[in-house]
């Protein structure tokens, strides 16, 4: 019924106002609608400027410097909606309630991109962040970047005794604001400012440190001015990058944490826990202090606006003894969300399940585990490093990996047996008809082969090709994307190049290509592939990782008469097919001959 009627609202207004526009126009209906029961229905027949009169007496009345142009704003949107459209629309908002309203300000198609855009967390994801910093009754909260306040509206549920919000763009923090307020926010525990919180952190001026922070991050966020000289002292943890816009918030989040028994929970795209250079050392600075309680990875597609992968980072400077000189990583999976037309949302008992981890502190393979921070390597907070998945559906078998037991066994590293080679990237500007080279890509890679007719020719620009030349008896592996395709040189070739989204891998004196190709392309080798994988879009294996990928240790010539034995059994598998098929095809044809008609058919012999 709500759907009908919020149809039924949008539908009346499409043509008169902007969607940029209507965050702005549910908000001051929502707080119209809030200030009283009967007032909308009661303003149906008054003028519009009695309308906007009211609503700038309600927002005089809440005396917030924040609102002083949000009645001009409303007055100029509802100025361009026609006096019958406009009646039909206070009418129909009437029948809603306040925070229905705001939910159509708050969640509806707005500000696609560009330094005005705002992240619209989905209810489940905030619930679990708010859960995640157990915040107690009369406890300060803080929202660096605040949006429009879904995160601290799910706050309000525990009793906070103050509610603090930033937020870089006016309209936004305006909308935030109302939207606390219409849900039920004290307007005395409740501020909101405006301003970039990197360069600007008001609420430190006025409120100090705070008992908890509320964050989502802005997906992407890099730089524009340097943060080397903050007069708070925000950033102590190393040199920021402009890249490494994420970790700066991270720090201005641990640095506006009262000192003890502050926690700071935190939304990032999947890529910040991993990147190298000075975003790995900042991470590494972070980690030697034992601020990092708990790492959450989320699956690809949970939010309306973007499918890359994200993850909660949970900092708290006054771990549980249990936590101290540990990090708890968590894996969210798939199978703990449900699918919908718009996004992937977490479910209720998934939910729950995720708390109780993070609270126990348990172990569970392929969802929970416990690292010691002298076991992190580089920095690294991505939770696939830690937690690997163990149940794989391949070729429609169901198959578990032990990793333990993986261990144990007797392997060596794929760079050990092979020296991998990078592809080389060439542009169109190198592509020629009658180039001297030709690329072997992704796409030339088929289910029967290499696909030699189809390679385009190119005339590199670059001097010194050696390395990216194949031989016989490579093989090319594919390292981006879902499938990890491989492929054998068989011939020898003159002037054969591998494009940059394929790795070359060749076989080291000791170890055959044949069963290593069998191996890697095997279900065995694509699950350990599979577990490799990094990306917040793409998928893609790095060179460091695949170096590290375990491989059988066994003699060549026992590799040679696996490779002789599978190739003798696989043929004998083909023949008996063949032969089937030729069955099938005389059943076939007897029927045509019962018919009484198969003579006026011939049926050529293939």
């Amino acid at each position: 019924m709500l759907n009908e009627r919020l149809y039924e609202l949008m539908s009346g207004i499409r043509g008169y106002v902007p969607e940029t526009e209507v965050p702005t126009l549910f908000a001051g209906l929502a707080l119209l609608k809030y200030s009283g029961r009967d007032l909308l229905k009661n303003l149906v027949l008054q003028s519009k400027e009695q309308l906007e009169e009211t609503l700038a007496e309600i927002t005089s009345r809440l005396d917030v410097s924040l609102l002083s142009s949000f009645t001009s704003e409303f007055k100029s949107i509802v100025d361009e909606i026609p006096d019958a459209t406009y009646r039909s629309l206070l009418t129909a908002a009437n029948n809603l309630q306040a925070n229905d309203l705001m939910k159509v300000a708050t969640t509806y198609g707005i500000w696609h991109g560009g330094k005005d855009s705002f992240i619209t967390v989905p209810t489940e994801i905030s619930k679990l962040l708010v859960g995640l910093a157990d915040i107690q009754p009369g406890d300060s909260l803080l929202d660096p970047t605040a949006g429009v306040g879904g995160v601290l509206v799910e706050t309000l549920h525990y009793q906070p005794g103050l509610i603090v919000g930033q937020e870089t763009n006016v309209t936004v923090a305006q909308i935030g604001y109302l939207n606390l307020l219409v849900n039920g926010a004290n307007k005395k525990q409740l501020k909101f400012y405006t301003n970039d919180v990197l360069l600007h952190p008001h609420y430190l001026n006025e409120f100090g440190k705070f008992d908890k922070i509320v964050q989502v991050v802005p997906f992407g966020f890099r730089l524009s001015s340097s943060l080397d000289n903050d007069e708070y002292g925000r950033f102590p943890f190393g040199p920021l990058s402009k890249m490494a816009g994420t970790l700066a918030y991270i720090s201005n989040a641990i640095s506006s944490l009262k000192p003890t028994g502050g926690k700071a929970v935190v939304l990032v795209s999947a890529g910040d826990l991993y990147r190298g250079g000075s975003e790995a050392r900042i991470r590494k600075n972070i980690l030697a202090y034992d601020l990092i309680e708990t790492v959450i990875s989320l699956p690809a597609n949970m939010f309306y606006s973007t499918g890359i992968e994200t993850a909660i980072i949970v900092l708290d400077n006054d771990k549980p003894s249990q936590s101290e000189k540990q990090v708890q990583f968590i894996k969210v999976n798939d199978e703990m969300t449900r699918s919908t037309r718009t996004n992937k949302q977490l479910k209720a008992e998934a939910l729950e399940r995720i708390l109780e981890l993070y609270h126990s502190k348990k172990e569970v393979p392929g969802l929970a585990a416990n690292i010691p921070v002298s076991d992190i390597e580089n920095g690294d907070l991505s939770v696939e490093s830690y937690i690997k998945q163990v149940e794989f559906t391949v070729n429609g078998e169901e198959i578990h990996v032990n990793y333990k037991k993986l261990q144990s066994l007797d392997t060596l590293t794929l760079g050990r047996v092979a020296e991998i080679g990078r592809g080389y990237n060439f542009s169109s500007k190198d592509e020629s008809d009658t180039g001297e080279y030709q690329v072997i890509r992704i796409t030339d890679l088929t289910e029967t082969g290499i696909d030699y007719t189809k390679l385009i020719s190119v005339n590199p620009r670059q001097v010194d090709l050696s390395s990216y030349l194949v031989r016989k008896g490579d093989i090319l592996l594919s390292v981006r994307g879902s499938t990890n395709k491989v492929e054998l040189i068989e011939e020898e070739h003159d002037k054969l190049l591998v494009h940059a989204n394929l790795v070359s891998l060749r076989v080291r004196a000791g170890y055959d290509e044949h069963f290593l190709k069998l191996y890697l392309e095997s279900s065995l080798g694509q699950i350990l592939l599979a577990t490799l994988a990094r990306g917040t879009t793409v998928k893609q294996i790095s060179i460091q990782d695949l170096r590290l990928l375990p491989v059988p240790n066994l003699s060549l010539a026992r590799q040679q008469e696996i490779v002789a034995s599978y190739q003798r059994k696989k043929l004998q598998v083909e023949q008996k097919l063949a032969a089937i098929r030729r069955e099938e095809r005389d059943i076939q044809h007897d029927f045509y001959d019962s018919t009484g008609m198969g003579e006026a058919f011939e049926i050529e012999e293939g």
